[in-house]
């Protein structure tokens, strides 16, 4: 039996001695383990219509078709101009994260079949534990650096309110590439912390390498290069662009082999808000650019430029810590390092904001913030560190030295930062992210196609990713369509034509008798489809009748 100074030795050990640290860490990583076990029972597929795309492009690289896609946008017609038989090469989207999770993908390629009893496919799964992967990853390397910033304690606690943000979790879940983009840019600006001119070089690296997951980081790219030419000397940052350009350019040249243009289809995101909106440009095979000008877009950029002011504190991950980044730049930090970083966050923020002006964030009245071309997000660990480093340098001053009280004021900022978490996990959900998504039905055009036609639908990224078919945007007119489908312009007719809630649940004036989807209101509304329609077959048996299938011939009553 132990005696009494022996127990006392344990305890001491535990608490202050040798086995202090281990304790400390074993302690931090069940509780990591805890959360991400409870946060994915509360996922139920994926969420956002590009991350479902760049999937189905992860699966395509995965079988050996290379990175093409199955979700065709009739503005892609316009810029290719005659689509290819077989494999369509996608040129909207960035490489890297579907080159990723193909990796991934392939050791589940049993599992791509989507039976009437799932829940949740399979491959949605293996997508999203891959991005919280990342997230975990990059909220280790944000550690590190607010570790050798400030100090240990302050990069535990920023640590805590990094991995209680809900926005990282939401984006973990929706196969965006932004866990990805987290883990480049944190590895690049930790590079920017450390000397030497091949902790440079390191960081051109991780940013070629953050430019080729989303092209739209290429702004931030730009502040950062101004950082280094005054933080470390122009002979020093030269490397640094040297490494980027020799990452990214081979992509440039993929994409002007493929269509002519080096910046593919996704250089046109930049027209979402300019006299359309970004789904009416991409629906359109006939993109009309003469109503496009200078004013046009020097309205979009004003909007969205007051947009994200009014939406910051959102479109930082609702961290009530982050935006306290902002104060802390007039704080006199005396650590040279620390002073000097926060200068080239405000660059590459400051590039960011331009690009984000430029390209938008959704609606300019109310931006999302689990928008994919969201990039504050990444700055939102770094932001933490600093405003908690503000906050209590400022408690600090109060020369209040009870520890009760500073422990109720990290409580209290530990948990207003977590309501939006907590609200998640406590709120109920269904099996499916409905509407407009129920996988187990959108498969069922699986069985009554095969692979060589081609269907139509308002939502083609779910039909590409779940139903495993070919599928056009619902072009702009009918028109269009007929065109499409009788001259066999994507190199065979389309066979069916697939409407749910997101054409369906539209404002009744503003967008379906009005708007950019007046010339299909007929059918959105439920009535027959006209005499000169090739699809004249109905199948309205979807979710609570909101869904509705046209197709060529009563193709059901023979699936397989």
């Amino acid at each position: 039996m132990a005696t009494e100074k022996e127990v006392q030795d344990f305890l001491h050990a535990l608490e202050e001695g040798a086995w202090a640290p281990w304790v400390r860490w074993a302690v931090a990583l069940a509780a990591v383990a805890t959360l991400v076990v409870v946060m994915m029972t509360r996922f139920i597929g994926l969420s956002a219509p590009e991350g479902m795309e760049q999937a189905a492009i992860a699966r395509e690289i995965a079988r050996g078709d290379g990175f093409s896609t199955k979700t065709i946008r009739p503005m892609a017609l316009w810029q290719l101009k005659q689509y290819p038989a077989g494999n369509i090469p996608d040129t909207f989207h960035a490489p890297l994260n579907p080159w990723l999770n193909s990796l991934f993908l392939r050791l589940r390629s049993k599992d791509w079949k989507i039976t009437p009893a799932t829940n949740v496919y399979a491959p949605d799964k293996v997508i999203a534990e891959v991005a919280i992967g990342l997230f975990l990853l990059s909220a280790g390397i944000n550690y590190l650096t607010a570790r050798r910033l400030f100090d240990a304690r302050l990069a535990a606690i920023g640590l805590g309110l990094i991995l209680l943000c809900d926005s990282f979790w939401q984006y973990a879940f929706s196969g965006l590439p932004q866990m990805l983009m987290l883990f480049l840019f944190s590895a690049a600006v930790h590079a920017l912390t450390r000397e030497g001119i091949l902790w440079t070089a390191a960081a051109g690296v991780f940013f070629g390498l953050l430019a080729l997951a989303h092209g739209l980081t290429i702004w931030i790219f730009a502040g950062a290069l101004v950082y280094a030419c005054f933080a470390f000397g122009v002979r020093r940052a030269l490397p640094m662009l040297g490494l980027f350009v020799l990452l990214y350019a081979p992509w440039l040249v993929r994409d002007h082999r493929v269509c002519g243009d080096a910046f593919g289809l996704g250089i046109y995101a930049c027209l979402d808000g300019v006299v359309h909106s970004g789904s009416a440009w991409m629906r359109s095979p006939t993109p009309l650019f003469d109503a496009v000008g200078p004013g046009a877009f020097l309205y979009k950029f004003r909007t969205q430029a007051a947009s994200q002011f009014d939406g910051m504190y959102g479109l930082l991950g609702g961290s009530l810590a982050a935006p306290l980044f902002f104060p802390a730049l007039l704080h006199p930090f005396k650590r040279a390092s620390l002073a000097s970083l926060r200068w080239g966050l405000l660059l590459m923020g400051l590039g960011a904001f331009l690009g984000m002006c430029f390209f938008g964030l959704g609606d300019a009245e109310s931006p999302d913030p689990n928008s994919p071309n969201n990039l504050y997000i990444l700055f939102t660990p770094m932001m933490i560190c600093y405003g908690l480093a503000f906050l209590l340098a400022l408690w600090n001053r109060l020369e209040n030295g009870f520890l009760l009280v500073r422990i109720g004021l990290l409580s209290l900022l530990y948990a207003v930062s977590a309501i939006p978490l907590l609200n998640g996990l406590l709120k109920s959900q269904g099996r499916f992210h409905w509407p407009p998504y129920v996988p187990p039905v959108i498969a069922l055009i699986n069985g009554w196609t095969n692979e060589k036609e081609i269907v139509c639908s308002d939502m083609p990224w779910a039909v590409a990713w779940y139903a495993d078919r070919k599928c056009l945007w619902l072009p702009s007119t009918m028109k269009q369509f007929l065109q499409i489908s009788d001259y066999a312009e994507l190199g065979s007719p389309l066979v069916g034509l697939f409407l749910t809630p997101v054409t369906g649940n539209g404002r009744l004036q503003g967008d379906i008798l009005s708007g950019e989807y007046a010339d299909w209101a007929r059918i959105i509304l439920g009535a027959p489809p006209p005499a000169r329609f090739p699809l004249q077959y109905p199948q309205v048996f979807f979710v609570r009748n909101q869904c509705i299938y046209l197709s060529d011939w009563p193709r059901w009553k023979s699936a397989r």
